[in-house]
């Protein structure tokens, strides 16, 4: 059980990146509420401030009223399951849209060039022609 509440605070506390930071005890989830009291946390508090701060040597974080909280949430594992595979299938829709969008734009690529073919052949039949006419009537003045 404290390994859990380690690994949280210990994720909590990396996203610090070792800057000085305040913290408060926040909320406890009625779920764990009988099982960890808020001086039991604070300890633990206590022990992740040591050794960071001798492994750092610096000061990490203080206690403070208005300082960031420190919650501690139950969130049942089917939940985070479900969230994991939602944000999977949801990252698989976009990437089989990238693929389409990447055929498509490779399919009008390839008529974006034909059609550039097709004008540049035009443009010289027409300048073709246009130097014919100017040839016939340089000739005829």
């Amino acid at each position: 059980m404290k390994n859990k509440f380690l690994y949280l605070l210990i994720i909590f506390f990396t996203n610090c990146f070792a800057s000085y930071e305040q913290i408060k005890i926040g909320k406890i989830d009625n779920f764990y509420y009988d099982k960890l009291s808020i001086q039991q946390l604070k300890t633990i508090i206590d022990e992740i401030e040591h050794t960071l701060e001798t492994q750092v040597n610096t000061n990490i974080f203080d206690y403070s009223p208005n300082g960031k909280p420190i919650d501690i949430l139950f969130v049942p594992d089917s939940k985070l399951e479900n969230d994991i595979s939602k944000k999977i299938d949801k990252l698989n829709s976009k990437k089989e849209k990238l693929e389409s969008l990447k055929d498509f734009f490779s399919t009008q690529k390839n008529e974006i060039n034909r059609l550039e073919d097709s004008y540049t052949i035009q443009t010289n039949l027409v300048n073709k022609k246009v130097d014919i006419l100017n040839n016939y009537l340089n000739f005829r003045t």
